[in-house]
């Protein structure tokens, strides 16, 4: 009994040594999927918004179609739209989460008319991986389509900024990428915009390298993806006039149920779409912007019964502007909300409580968040991330170049 009691102790020991050498539990983040530890800050003691850092980017890195950073690497990725500029090359910046500086860059392609800027480069992180799906114009990087068609090219980066893979699909009537989101089982799900403009649904597979195109026809109109899936459900949001909410099981691409929200949304757009959890329970929280109407909503939906719950409003003036593009951050340590917002001369954050009708507390506002391009508020450009390790939002503006900043959102505690 006594060996038995001393080969436990020794089992125990050596688990605990194995575990501290990286073997670690596998949670589900964010915006990823992968084995890491989990790490839960300091909560802010009281919150106030302050620009902490803020760093000029390189020359050619003018504004930005897509911002995403990993906890797990400590490393942000943005991709620029210097092709809508003229500068005829499509770049990818790697920076620091800690001091903002460039880990590296990498040039996508020199030819201005592979990826087309704007809507056409969009995705998302898997661990330390960022994946980027794209229209690839024919004839070029070993896009042999036919039919007149383009092809769609996944492209795989590490930590560095460096490609460490060149995916493409032929012969597709690809025209844009409306998002790409991780889809929680081993996959970046996409939807794409096709000559005729309607929606279809696509996914790239991180184990196969496979590109699957050619899903549900989710009809006209701007998608979003919901950031964070729930279960083995993956949430598609369409500007189409009814505003439809597509439900589509992972990892197919095949939708298989929607509601309207157009009377929930009050006529405007939607800009946003992620998951929380309540009590328990998970909800889809959908926000709008303002085109159509003087002020912006939030949708409450209930996954379960795939129906809307409540509806909550922002200040009926105005003043809180519209989500930017998937610009709404949960933050699960203080269980609130951190908003990218615009007003469409003034881009600004607005911190809100998660239940509805959920409570409006901080504004913050600097002209720095405007950039000399104006404010960002464009369809299905994510220009900001939230770090909920490090409990920080990461935006770029729309200057000629970009102003990258680190935001902290605790005045007192936290990290």
């Amino acid at each position: 009994m006594k060996w038995l009691n001393m080969t436990l102790i020794v089992l125990l020991i050596l688990c605990s040594i194995s575990l501290s050498n990286g073997q670690v539990q596998k949670i589900v983040g964010m915006n990823a999927d992968s084995s890491v530890p989990p790490i839960i800050p300091i909560p802010c003691t009281t919150f106030g918004y302050s620009i902490e850092q803020s760093v000029i980017l390189p020359g050619g890195f003018n504004g930005a179609t897509l911002l995403r950073v990993s906890d797990i690497s400590d490393t942000g990725w943005l991709l620029t739209d210097d092709m809508t500029v003229g500068s005829g090359s499509a770049r990818l910046l790697a920076f620091n989460l800690s001091d903002l500086s460039t880990i590296g860059t990498f040039v996508i392609d020199t030819n201005a008319t592979d990826w087309t800027g704007g809507q056409t480069w969009q995705g998302d992180i898997d661990g330390d991986t960022l994946y980027v799906v794209g229209r690839v114009r024919n004839g070029r990087l070993g896009c042999t389509a036919t039919g007149g068609f383009d092809c769609i090219g996944v492209q795989r980066f590490n930590a560095t900024g460096s490609r460490s893979a060149l995916i493409i699909q032929g012969s597709e009537p690809v025209v844009n990428i409306d998002d790409a989101r991780n889809d929680g089982h081993g996959g970046l799900l996409f939807v794409y915009g096709d000559i005729t403009a309607s929606r279809r649904l696509g996914r790239f597979s991180f184990s196969t390298l496979g590109i699957a195109v050619g899903g549900s026809n989710l009809g006209l109109g701007t998608a979003g993806i919901i950031k964070k899936p729930i279960g083995d459900f993956s949430y598609v949001m369409t500007n189409d006039v009814a505003r439809t909410l597509f439900r589509v099981p992972v990892p197919s691409i095949t939708q298989d149920g929607s509601i309207s929200l157009a009377t929930s949304l009050g006529g405007d757009l939607a800009g946003a779409i992620w998951s929380t959890n309540i009590g328990g329970s998970d909800l889809i929280l959908i926000e709008s912007d303002v085109t159509g109407g003087a002020q912006a909503e939030r949708v409450y939906v209930d996954p379960g019964t795939f129906s809307v719950l409540t509806v909550s409003t922002y200040d009926v003036s105005g003043i809180d502007g519209g989500t930017a593009s998937q610009g709404a951050h949960i933050d699960v340590t203080n269980n609130t909300i951190h908003s990218y917002r615009s007003t469409l001369t003034t881009n600004k954050i607005v911190r809100t409580s998660v239940p509805a009708p959920f409570t409006r507390f901080n504004v913050f506002t600097d002209s720095i968040l405007n950039g000399t391009g104006g404010p960002t508020s464009f369809p299905v450009r994510q220009v900001s991330d939230f770090s909920q390790n490090r409990l920080r939002i990461y935006a770029v503006n729309s200057s000629s170049p970009g102003t990258l900043f680190k935001i902290k959102v605790c005045a007192t505690g936290g990290p």
